[in-house]
């Protein structure tokens, strides 16, 4: 009989969005908790990356490196960057200044930085392309609001946003954040998750035959709906936004998530 074929599972996310939340003592509180429940349970196919704000990142980082000895691996995130400019930005923070931090990801073109900060598509290309450039990884936020969403116009809109704010050679991740889901009690449905995680990774690779996509989902996600959100084939991890900030129910999820993606790799043998 011919042996099995073992299928490798793409590495999975769990990606805490602490926004505008923490001091130094209640991060460091949280961020040790967290890193010591995790390290009974870890699994390296499921990284846990803590993206606190900016005042944050030095402390924050320095603790997460020092957890680091070749069996764990705790990546460090960023919520935003500015991208490069001749002009003085008062305020701004540029993607070499997070590299010399020690951070690993960045956040891009959150809703909440649409909206608020009036942030474009084009805007949010340069500072992708600025991130790429140091080496290292974007996670671009796109997705629709409910009036898109009741026309029917999701995948178009999608296939707009991706065609606008991510560059051709993109070695990054999207994040697929319906702007109706976000700050809900539900997630949205799995069926609309499933669909546009599917469109999205193929306008990715129509973008970029050669690179192999990598697609998060954000809105919602609790310990109650993980397991079923990852449980996609199409869904690489999720984005935790207010289910990040108590150290609990980020351990709630990422011990969900360990059985679901255990459960998905399963599925490949």
């Amino acid at each position: 009989m011919p042996a099995s074929v073992h299928t490798a599972l793409p590495p999975h996310y769990i990606i805490g969005n602490w926004k505008m939340n923490g001091t130094r003592h209640e991060a460091e509180k949280v961020t040790k908790k967290i890193i010591h429940e995790i390290k009974e349970i870890y699994t390296e196919n499921l990284s846990p990356i803590i993206c606190p704000p900016f005042t944050l990142l030095d402390r924050i980082g320095a603790f997460l490196a020092k957890q680091e000895d070749g069996k764990y691996h705790f990546p460090l995130g960023a919520q935003n960057c500015s991208y490069p400019t001749t002009e003085p930005r008062t305020g701004s923070v540029s993607a070499e200044m997070l590299a010399d931090l020690g951070v690993s990801f960045v956040i891009l073109g959150h809703s909440e930085r649409r909206k608020h900060n009036r942030e474009t598509c084009a805007e949010i290309l340069k500072k992708a392309l600025a991130v790429q450039a140091v080496g290292l990884k974007p996670i671009i936020c796109i997705g629709e609001n409910a009036q898109t969403r009741d026309q029917g116009e999701t995948i178009s809109f999608l296939r707009k946003q991706i065609e606008d704010s991510v560059p051709d050679h993109f070695s990054g991740f999207l994040s697929y954040e319906p702007i109706w889901a976000i700050g809900q009690a539900n997630s949205a449905p799995v069926s609309a998750i499933e669909e546009a995680a599917k469109n999205i990774k193929n306008i990715l690779i129509k973008k970029n035959p050669e690179a192999a996509p990598v697609v998060f989902y954000g809105g919602s996600v609790n310990a109650k709906n993980v397991s079923n959100i990852l449980a996609l084939r199409e869904i690489n991890g999720v984005l935790l936004g207010r289910a990040s900030l108590d150290a609990e129910s980020f351990l709630e999820v990422y011990r969900k998530a360990v059985t679901a993606v255990a459960l998905k790799q399963e599925d490949l043998t």
